[in-house]
């Protein structure tokens, strides 16, 4: 594909391709309409103009990079200025194909060459890192780990395939294995981006804030257009309760690319945090990664009912619930919520929202184990109940335990 809104540029290339006996070329005139194609077609690689409408170079490759089954492919850049900054983002984002134009069609066809060369002659260490980092995306994390076991040689790959395994192991939530899977990648190569972010994630989420902030701050002061590095550090900064600072990071990372989707991810759940639900609502209704919003506002909930403060913890899992609802089952959120129903004494509630949290999902057995003990209680103190559902999410408990 090529991406130009100059239209004797992208003719340039098409021709060039076609002179080459390259078929199936497709044109986008501007990278809103190149990030559809990509979602629709099977693009081998992307030849694009740094200089592009409407969104610059780096947004763009960023915004291709954010989704990660399309971050394999490869770029063709070509400019007629890229400063320095620009330079070490392309780099890190592991583009390295650089046209300086104008160029001649030997000079251009042989970067392209290059890279089509490569992508026809994977070595086979390459295809089993991707094909692991698609069941990793999937969430596939056993099929995942085993997948990549013949991966993990040492050899130029291994860097990669050190961290893959970490951020399966971090998708595990097995935390001591990925920090030594992630380490044993950065004692290869101490400035892989990809190993960098997942160790400040690790920092984070152990609780060592000022090393992940530190880390984070070096790496954005030497390359400050790269947007993960913007959005880690501002994610570090907000579970370290410094959330104007994480409102800071994520505004310098929105005059970059204000769409990118990594970006309205974090800025939602900051807005969550500090109680602008309106905004958390507006921001994260569209994510992507429901999943991983889910597990940030229930952890949120889930630490103020922690704090002795329920009342506000049953009040964030309603705004969370009520945020979520169109995007991706709840019962999460409502299990906890009706956890904390219950500890305030509010049994009849509790009992409603497990109810239909089970009746919804019934292979959920949790639910149906804390309904089970909710009942005695409420036996215990001759609170009412609905019987005949009780009744009836009894006979569709034995029913998903046979099958």
């Amino acid at each position: 594909m090529v991406v130009d809104g100059n239209e004797d540029t992208s003719i340039f290339f098409k021709v060039l391709l076609m002179n080459h006996q390259h078929q199936n070329i497709t044109t986008a005139k501007s990278p809103e309409e190149a990030l559809a194609l990509i979602e629709q077609k099977r693009i081998q690689f992307v030849i694009t103009s740094w200089e592009l409408p409407m969104m610059t170079g780096a947004a763009f490759i960023q915004r291709v990079k954010a989704k990660r089954q399309f971050s394999h492919i490869p770029f063709v850049i070509y400019s007629t200025k890229l400063s320095n900054d620009e330079l070490k983002l392309t780099h890190e984002l592991g583009f390295r194909n650089i046209i300086r134009f104008p160029a001649d069609e030997n000079e251009a066809f042989a970067v392209i060459s290059h890279v089509v060369e490569i992508e026809e002659n994977l070595d086979q260490v390459e295809l089993i890192i991707r094909s692991a980092d698609l069941l990793f995306t999937e969430k596939q994390y056993a099929t995942a780990i085993n997948e990549l076991k013949p991966g993990l040689v040492k050899g130029s790959y291994y860097h990669r395939a050190q961290t893959l395994l970490g951020e399966i192991y971090y998708g595990q939530q097995k935390i001591p294995e990925s920090e030594a899977a992630v380490r044993e990648a950065l004692g290869l190569d101490d400035t892989y981006p990809d190993a960098l972010h997942l160790i400040a994630k690790i920092y984070t989420k152990t609780g060592r804030h000022a090393e992940a902030i530190t880390m984070l701050q070096k790496m954005n002061l030497e390359s400050p257009l790269n947007i993960q590095n913007l959005i880690s550090m501002g994610t570090a900064q907000m579970d370290a309760d410094q959330d104007e600072a994480a409102k800071a990071s994520f505004d310098v990372a929105a005059r970059i690319d204000a769409k990118h989707p990594g970006l309205k991810d974090a800025q939602g759940k900051l807005a969550f945090k500090v109680g602008d639900y309106q905004m958390a609502r507006d921001l994260l209704h569209e994510s992507e990664n429901a999943e991983d919003i889910v597990r940030h506002l229930n952890n949120v909930a889930v630490g103020t009912v922690g704090r002795g403060q329920t009342d506000r913890g049953i009040q964030i899992y309603e705004v969370a619930i009520g945020i979520l609802k169109d995007m991706t089952h709840n019962h999460a959120l409502e299990y906890n919520l009706a956890l904390a129903l219950k500890k305030k004494g509010s049994l009849r509630q509790a009992f409603d929202i497990l109810a239909k949290c089970y009746e919804r999902v019934p292979v959920f057995e949790k639910a149906y184990a804390a309904l089970v003990h909710l009942i005695k209680d409420m036996e215990r103190e001759q609170i009412h109940y609905d019987r005949p559902l009780a009744e009836r999410l009894k006979a569709l408990h034995s029913q998903s335990k046979s099958v």
